[in-house]
């Protein structure tokens, strides 16, 4: 085709949860590519963030080609567009029993951010298809490993969580698995850098139980941050510290784990998961992993069509696995190397553009 592709794309652009983090970072590229002719659909709150000069990129085409629809919650109002593409993650499972009919009827493609979500949408019953992978990514000219450290901890060995510190991203096993190993007398620090603290999470973390635990007597050496940190920040935090630790329940992708390892920093993380389309032996620990399923009642989930399930990982492996790293730093300086190499060579938002434009060309074909 030699025409250009008319796409809108519809979800929060300015925001600092992860979607809005996709949206603009994936328009940056998507912008760039002379194939396409893009059109970016903001929530009302956001509409005065747009500055003047770059309004008209923020008003749909009335006949797109393409509506990428990538927002939370999902709305399954149909957007101005030939096709609809629903970009979606779910971290429990199952998904809501509201979607089911919308994703069989009401979208032409389905596009989520790793394999396991994939899988998990195909054993609820949505054909495999439809289902698309679109893999996320790092900015690598900031997520490198020549970043300015930014040393915030007091040991010679710093591990780091990034992220929500709500239970689905595993902080509170995290936190006593840490607790549990480690002692005054250990070299060793853990730095948790808490996200959405104060707005998308709020009410939700577990930042007094992490303040109660840095203050115990004998406990080992905790750094808690919950300010904003710039990309450029976050960089320097990453090359700062030795190791990401992220025992996630649930995740869509995990951009803290290709950001750290884009940095030079190898991951525990568990087996299971979207960390399968990341990391192997050579850039991460991997711990064995389970799924588990949620009881029906007081997870504040909606209605699921299965009960929903998470993942689970042994508290005493993450223990000796966490020692086994601080222990063992020549090892975690080569897989950070091995990381690093891997996801800047192959998870980048260029790849991650296109992908996107792969899709969207295939689509507008079909028709």
């Amino acid at each position: 085709m030699n025409e250009r592709i008319r796409v809108n794309w519809v979800g929060p652009q300015f925001a600092g949860h992860s979607i809005a983090v996709v949206n603009r970072n994936l328009c940056r590229q998507l912008e760039r590519d002379p194939r396409l002719l893009l059109r970016m659909e903001v929530p009302p709150d956001e509409i005065v963030r747009v500055p003047s000069s770059r309004a008209a990129s923020f008003v749909p085409f009335s006949d797109a080609d393409a509506a990428v629809v990538h927002e939370w919650t999902p709305r399954w109002v149909k957007p101005a567009g030939k096709r609809r593409i629903c970009m979606q993650a779910w971290e429990y499972g199952a998904i809501p029993r509201d979607w089911f009919i919308p994703l069989q009827e009401d979208v032409d493609e389905i596009w989520v951010y790793s394999t396991y979500n994939k899988e998990c949408y195909v054993r609820c019953g949505i054909p495999e298809e439809k289902i698309q992978v679109i893999p996320l990514g790092v900015d690598e000219t900031v997520f490198r490993p020549e970043a300015a450290p930014l040393r915030v901890g007091t040991a010679s060995f710093c591990f780091l969580f990034v992220g929500g510190t709500i239970t689905r991203k595993g902080i509170d096993l995290l936190l006593e698995a840490y607790v549990d190993e480690f002692t005054a007398d250990d070299d060793v620090c853990l730095v948790i850098k808490d996200n959405g603290a104060g707005s998308f999470y709020k009410g939700q973390t577990f930042h007094e139980a992490i303040r109660q635990a840095a203050s115990r007597p004998r406990s080992p050496r905790i750094v808690y941050l919950d300010r904003h940190l710039s990309d450029e920040e976050m960089a320097g935090l990453y090359a700062g510290c030795d190791c990401l630790v992220h025992p996630y329940r649930g995740e869509g992708f995990g951009l803290p784990l290709a950001e750290a390892m884009a940095c030079g920093l190898p991951v525990i993380a568990p087996d299971q998961g979207p960390s399968r389309d990341l990391c192997d032996g050579r850039t991460a620990f991997l711990l064995p992993a389970r799924e588990v399923e949620l009881p029906a009642q007081g997870t504040g989930l909606p209605e699921t069509v299965a009960p929903p399930w998470w993942l689970s990982v042994d508290k005493h492996v993450l223990q000796k696995t966490m020692r086994a790293a601080s222990e063992n730093r020549l090892l975690v300086k080569q897989m950070g190397r091995a990381a690093s190499e891997r996801v800047r060579s192959a998870f980048t938002w260029k790849h991650s553009a296109k992908a996107v434009l792969r899709r969207l060309q295939s689509l507008v074909e079909k028709e």
